[in-house]
């Protein structure tokens, strides 16, 4: 929260733990009821220091602090969608697969089934092996998964949903991403008194929120490598690694789809949801008509150019309905002129 390090949340989880009056590491391996976050490295490696100097704990119990934290469920999830929904690493066809093999780790307590259940992701989505390591490495495993630690204790909550509602509104109400000491107090007693006056303002059944732009200005280091800018890499320095890369992007296996075909030269958008492979050489409409100009002295063409018509997308898009979803035009369309038009360019063999 607004770019707290280690130090910042090591001086919190101090006030926390003096606060709650568990004197002795033997109590609070009895009594505390677990720390679910986010997968801030920061937050969890303060947690952690702060519970070693509080307690004052030696090497050998110290190891053990990592039994009462685990991770935000919800949080994962978040990150599995993102990755799931990049048809660049995960085709439509096996989308099942991924969600079974997500399920299974986080349900599977035999390590031995879970190592096969890895092994089995790796082989199906390589492309997401890295986002998939970043989660498996040892200090976050075992805060997500069974396998790996206790992160299935009844004691833990599952997600942060609560105090993650709370935080980001308070986040979002302040005037910058850092504030310091006096601007934290005075933040923190306008929010309070505003959260008063609002509820007062909502039991006379009036509006009071109004959304506001969420400009990221501080990178989190709680979050995998699950965007496609992160799972493909590029150095831009390196001419020749980025043309080995686009090569290696053309290559497809039978019944896969292209990643550089489905995102499209400098596209930064994720690969469409398609189920089918399209051979763009033979597969399409001409809407378009080109032309060459020529002066009346000479017979070579002095200027080539192409009349496209505005409608293109959505034309080739009802295309494209038809050819691969069995779409019809309405009888009632059809009996227009403008649907008799439309049926015999799409119906036409070039």
């Amino acid at each position: 929260m607004f770019g707290a390090t280690q130090r910042h949340y090591e001086k919190h989880f101090m006030a926390l733990l003096e606060s709650l009056g568990i004197r002795t590491w033997e109590d609070f391996q009895l009594t505390f009821p677990g720390m679910t976050c986010d997968f801030s490295e920061a937050e969890r490696a303060g947690f952690e220091s702060a519970v070693k100097k509080f307690y004052h704990l030696p090497a050998g119990e110290a190891n053990m602090v990592g039994q009462h934290y685990r991770f935000c469920e919800v949080h994962f999830m978040r990150s599995v969608i993102r990755v799931q929904h990049n048809r660049a690493v995960v085709e439509s066809q096996r989308v099942k697969t991924f969600s079974k093999i997500i399920r299974d780790l986080l349900s599977l307590k035999d390590k031995a089934q879970f190592d096969e259940s890895v092994a089995k992701f790796r082989e199906t989505f390589p492309v997401a092996e890295r986002w998939l390591d970043w989660h498996l490495e040892p200090r976050r495993g075992g805060g997500i998964f069974p396998a790996l630690g206790p992160c299935d204790d009844p004691k833990f909550s599952k997600n942060t949903n609560a105090q993650e509602s709370l935080g980001g509104d308070f986040m979002r109400a302040a005037c910058a991403t850092k504030l310091d000491l006096l601007q934290a107090w005075n933040h923190t007693y306008r929010y309070v008194n505003y959260l008063e006056q609002e509820y007062k303002v909502r039991m006379m059944g009036m509006k009071t929120r109004y959304k506001k732009p969420n400009n990221r200005r501080t990178v989190s280091d709680g979050r995998g490598p699950d965007t496609t800018k992160a799972l493909f890499p590029r150095n831009k320095s390196n001419n020749s690694t980025k043309a080995s890369q686009t090569k290696e992007g053309d290559k497809t296996k039978e019944g896969s789809i292209s990643i550089k075909a489905n995102q499209g030269h400098g596209s930064k958008s994720k690969a469409p949801d398609v189920e089918v492979n399209i051979d763009e050489s033979s597969v399409g409409m001409r809407w378009g008509v080109s032309y060459d100009f020529y002066r009346e002295s000479g017979l070579k063409a002095t200027f080539s150019a192409s009349n496209t018509c505005p409608l293109d997308t959505p034309l080739m898009a009802w295309y494209l309905l038809q050819r691969y979803r069995g779409a019809e035009l309405p009888q009632d369309v059809l009996n227009t002129r403008a649907g008799q038009v439309l049926a015999n360019a799409v119906h036409r063999e070039y």
